[in-house]
């Protein structure tokens, strides 16, 4: 069995059970949709958060490196606004 599942001593648990998919779903909701930088910085904390717990994943690196070159945040005018 531990054979099988070599990598599981490599992972790190957080306090309180969290699924990472969960929290990458966050991330890429704020990324995608952010109104201003507050929506980006919770963005990049989740993907934080994301690859903490799988250090070895390129694809979260990669999301949370574009996060990081956002290089300033413009809040959006009244034209601009999204309407539901």
């Amino acid at each position: 069995m531990r054979g099988a599942y070599t990598d599981l001593n490599n992972l790190k648990a957080y306090a309180n059970y969290v699924n990472p998919f969960t929290v990458y779903l966050d991330g890429l909701y704020f990324m995608a949709d952010a109104m201003d930088g507050s929506d980006l910085e919770r963005a990049r904390k989740s993907f934080e958060r994301v690859v903490g717990f799988d250090p070895g994943n390129d694809y979260v690196k990669q999301d949370l490196a574009t996060v990081d070159n956002f290089d300033e945040w413009q809040t959006a005018g009244p034209d601009d606004l999204r309407h539901l």
